[in-house]
């Protein structure tokens, strides 16, 4: 049952990922967040691969590997959200955002949990044991720690969804964020992997619809002031 769930939240992640892949056709300039949010993608994606195919792979070094990987993965792309919540709310031009020292903290805290949380998985990689749930084979840490990167990195996207809620009336960052950080708050060993798993899906989700809200204000601006320039000239 958990095999089938883990590949549903696959095919809607890479849904997200081509949908952003087209998405970029759109925009004028490249966009940083969006770059970004697709590599975000591309690490999930990854994720639940390795999930769905550890009962097919089996036990042993190849899938414990695998699992390192994803370890790695979200700790190194996971803070590459603020980068991505940096992005958005420039681009909605709310007030100071788009300074650099602001941009240059999100910088400097987005390389420092990378980091950090990638120090600490490799630090950990040989307590990596087997376990099986909910019918799914896969390597966790033994002990396990608190994942402050992710939890961190959620705080900050709430912080930016307000900003963003006040500035264009669009609240979906800020939910997305509240969403993953409740949700992130269940024990994965109580709740089984749907609630883990299933707001981050929430989240991504969220910031793809706020990409997609972004170019739609900025093409009703950019009409704006072309029908404004044509009745200037006339």
């Amino acid at each position: 049952m958990a095999t089938i769930f883990y590949l549903l939240m696959t095919l809607i992640l890479l849904g997200m990922y081509f949908y952003l892949w087209r998405f970029r056709k759109n925009l004028e300039e490249r966009q940083v967040g969006v770059l970004v949010l697709q590599g975000v993608l591309f690490g999930l994606i990854y994720d639940g691969l390795v999930l769905i195919l550890g009962n097919w792979l089996g036990e042993g070094d190849l899938l414990r590997r695998l699992n390192l990987g994803r370890y790695l993965a979200f700790a190194g792309l996971t803070p590459l959200l603020m980068i991505s919540g940096m992005s958005i709310v420039a681009r909605a031009e709310v007030p100071w955002t788009q300074k650099k020292v602001f941009q240059g903290i999100i910088w400097l805290a987005t390389l420092s949990l990378i980091g950090f949380g990638g120090a600490l998985e490799w630090q950990f990689k040989d307590d990596l044991m087997v376990e099986s749930s909910a019918g799914v084979l896969r390597y966790v840490h033994e002990g396990g720690y608190l994942p402050f990167a992710p939890i961190l990195t959620t705080l900050v996207l709430c912080i930016l969804g307000v900003l963003l809620w006040r500035k264009i009336g669009w609240p979906w960052v800020f939910v997305g964020g509240v969403v993953m950080f409740v949700g992130s708050a269940f024990p994965p060993g109580f709740v089984g992997p749907w609630i883990g798993s299933g707001v981050q899906v929430v989240l991504m989700g969220c910031l793809v619809a706020t990409e997609k809200r972004l170019l739609t204000i900025n093409k009703v601006q950019l009409e704006s002031e072309l029908e404004s320039r044509i009745n200037q000239a006339t």
